[in-house]
């Protein structure tokens, strides 16, 4: 948070990668099967995209658009989100 004016709910990448962080954190508290810890990671990074899309970019490349982005993912948040699927798609085989 230091690094950035981007904040969750910005329509940032962070909107699927702090989520998926924070949950990833309570899960290695719980578990110690690291497929469990990713797939609550991925999961999560989900829920962070579909929830973004109701929010109006304020910040980085998309804030031009302003109301036009309603409705549509952040483009980083999505792939952040396809990170963490590659993860669990890499360790769960």
């Amino acid at each position: 948070r230091r690094l950035t004016l981007s904040l969750e709910n910005s329509k940032t990448m962070l909107d699927a990668l702090y989520p998926a962080c924070v949950e990833m954190k309570k899960a290695v508290l719980e578990t110690s099967n690291i497929i469990e810890v990713l797939k609550r990671g991925y999961q999560a990074a989900v829920q962070g995209v579909a929830d973004c899309r109701n929010f109006q970019s304020g910040i980085g490349r998309s804030r031009n658009f302003k109301e036009k982005t309603l409705g549509i993912p952040d483009p980083g948040a999505v792939s952040v989100s396809l990170w963490f699927q590659a993860f669990c798609l890499s360790v769960d085989k």
